[in-house]
């Protein structure tokens, strides 16, 4: 079977039978290529007829043969530009190779990280819990501390109370020892003159019998003295009236005076016992009151831990922001890097979407230690038994802070090989 093409052309007015395995619109391309370039020589000439036809058989081909090594060079020029091409391609395949296994790398790293945030999350949750207990504690602390200031303030009112009626009692007291005295000196002065009226005994018998009831009567009065001192003071002044006329009877009467005098005195010794426990009882409460001061010193110096707790979540605050801002700055180097590297740009933003969402859970973690720090600001007073407690949380709260300083350290880490990635797509 013959695959050659017989193709008719028209070259220089002459028509010629070409015979070629290329297509037909290929030879009649190349035919219109010499009439080009005769035409060409033609016009260049100015007369066709000035030339002969040798002479411009070898001038077309001369022009040919320089289009044919122009054409050579610029291919071999091509041929050059696509060996550097795929040299440069092969250069980006095995850094695009390098790159994913950098990529690799770095997801390891950031699923590193993420054991570590959730260790992180878990150890957070129970130092919440334990600030929990300390804020139940706390809470249990402060109703404890409100009853007894409570029970203080109602102490300190009975004993105003007690302190008040004391004074009146010993007032009272007071103004009767006093009548009393008058009475005695009374009673001795009409000793002398019990002589004299002796013979007024027998019209006062009968006054005998009535004053001897009514001194009955004050003798059980006398006996509720103890309690009742003011009414003490009206019944003695009826007895003073009563006795001026009873002259006759006091000698009776003189011993029965000093027997309710002798309750008087063992009432006044009651009365200073009274005294006395009241002021044990003051002694107690100052007692109490010296060891709620104590127990005031004692929150002081806690409320200053918790403040030099505070301080230190707020620089681990800090260092989680400077943290952030890192791989910020991260993120845009990589989008820059994107914008460079068009076959790896999908690799990138999947590793920048991973970074993103790192930087997502070390907010995350960053909202929880905030509110950590807020429930922390919250406890502002403890007692005695949250002490200990505090001080574990304390240390719990370094080892978190060391954790999150290695976990700085590692994005750090994340942050110059990204530099020296970028560098390396630079050079």
């Amino acid at each position: 079977m013959d695959d050659k093409n017989y193709v008719k052309v028209i070259i220089d007015s002459t028509l010629y039978t070409l015979m070629g395995v290329e297509s037909e619109n290929y030879i009649q391309s190349v035919a219109e290529y010499i009439n080009q370039k005769i035409e060409e020589l033609k016009t260049n000439k100015g007369n066709s007829n000035q030339v002969g036809l040798n002479k411009s058989s070898l001038i077309v081909t001369l022009n040919v043969a320089d289009d044919y090594f122009k054409e050579k060079e610029k291919n071999k020029a091509l041929e050059e530009k696509i060996s550097k091409s795929d040299n440069k391609s092969q250069f980006n395949k095995e850094h695009i190779i390098k790159k994913d296994k950098e990529i690799e790398q770095l997801k390891e790293e950031r699923q590193a990280l993420e054991m570590k945030t959730t260790s992180l999350n878990s150890k957070l949750n129970e130092t919440q819990n334990k600030l929990n207990n300390l804020q139940k504690k706390l809470e249990t602390a402060n109703a404890e501390l409100s009853d007894i200031k409570i029970k203080f303030k109602n102490s300190q009112s009975e004993l105003l109370e007690t302190q008040s009626k004391l004074k009146d009692s010993q007032a009272l007291f007071s103004d009767a020892k006093s009548d009393f005295e008058n009475i005695t000196n009374e009673l001795s002065n009409t000793k002398l003159t019990l002589e004299s009226v002796r013979g007024e005994l027998d019209d006062t018998k009968s006054k005998l019998d009535i004053t001897s009831n009514e001194l009955d009567d004050t003798k059980s009065k006398l006996d509720i003295a103890n309690n009742e001192l003011s009414d003490t003071k009206l019944k003695l002044e009826n007895l003073n009236s009563e006795l001026h006329d009873t002259k006759s009877k006091l000698d009776a009467t003189n011993n029965e005076l000093s027997d309710t005098k002798l309750k008087l005195e063992n009432s006044n010794f009651e009365l200073h016992d009274t005294k006395s426990k009241l002021e044990s009882a003051n002694d107690e409460l100052s007692d109490t009151k010296s060891k709620l001061e104590n127990s005031n010193s004692e929150l002081v110096d806690t409320k200053s831990k918790l403040e030099n707790l505070n301080s230190e979540l707020v620089d681990t605050k800090s260092k989680l922001d400077s943290a952030n801002n890192e791989l910020s700055n991260t993120k845009s180097k990589l989008e820059n890097s994107n914008s460079e590297l068009v076959d790896t740009k999908s690799k990138l933003e999947n590793l920048n979407s991973e970074l993103v969402d790192t930087k997502s859970k070390l907010d995350s973690a960053n909202n929880e230690l905030s509110d950590t720090k807020s429930k922390l600001e919250n406890s502002n007073f403890e007692l005695d038994d949250t002490k200990s407690k505090l001080d574990i949380a304390n240390n719990e709260l370094s080892d978190i802070k060391s954790k999150l300083e290695n976990t700085q350290t590692e994005l750090s880490k994340t942050k110059t090989e990204l530099n020296d990635f970028i560098d390396n797509f630079d050079k």
